[in-house]
């Protein structure tokens, strides 16, 4: 299953074709139900784990946000493009 996802991650690469925006259901999740509950400026406190993270939108989104994130793939590749994802 490892080589699957990490061919996968690999051709998207070579693509240039990975996604690199949120799920919208995340986005909807935050706006509707975190927003209404918790303070942008207590958004530090939080913690958001995600396995099978692949490149890391998610992360990314959230942690623009002021989120404190973590995330977990079974791809090396997926998370060597979340780690680069972060660095730019």
């Amino acid at each position: 299953m490892q080589k699957t996802w990490d061919t996968s991650f690999q051709e998207q690469i070579a693509a240039a074709a990975y996604n690199t925006a949120p799920v919208e259901a995340l986005v909807r999740t935050v706006a509707h139900h975190l927003r209404p509950r918790v303070e942008p400026d207590a958004y530090g406190a939080l913690h958001y784990l995600e396995v099978g993270c692949g490149a890391g939108p998610n992360l990314v989104w959230l942690a623009e946000r002021g989120i404190k994130v973590s995330g977990v793939d079974i791809s090396p590749t997926a998370l060597e493009l979340a780690r680069r994802s972060f660095r730019q």
